[in-house]
């Protein structure tokens, strides 16, 4: 299966030394998707203190490795191939 990204749920906000506010997420899980494209849900977390009207999770998609460029593979000349007169 192909991991698409992590699932993830806001447990509060804090501040940078710059004093700029972000969110602290806890990584409850992965999201995959199988060969016949389906989605399927992995969680290895369950948060506390969901709050009584459900819980919102957010998914972080991973970035996707890019595919290498296929390198030419120089043949070398066998001698018995060698049709040249010199």
């Amino acid at each position: 299966m192909n991991v698409i990204g992590d699932i993830m749920f806001p447990t509060g906000k804090y501040q940078t030394r710059e004093g700029e506010e972000k969110t602290r997420w806890l990584k409850c899980g992965v999201l995959m998707q199988n060969a016949e494209g389906n989605y399927r849900i992995k969680l290895e977390a369950m948060p506390l203190g969901v709050e009584p009207d459900g819980a919102w999770f957010a998914v972080f998609e991973k970035e996707q490795p890019k595919p290498q460029p296929k390198q030419q593979s120089f043949r070398q000349p066998d001698a018995l191939d060698d049709d040249m007169p010199f």
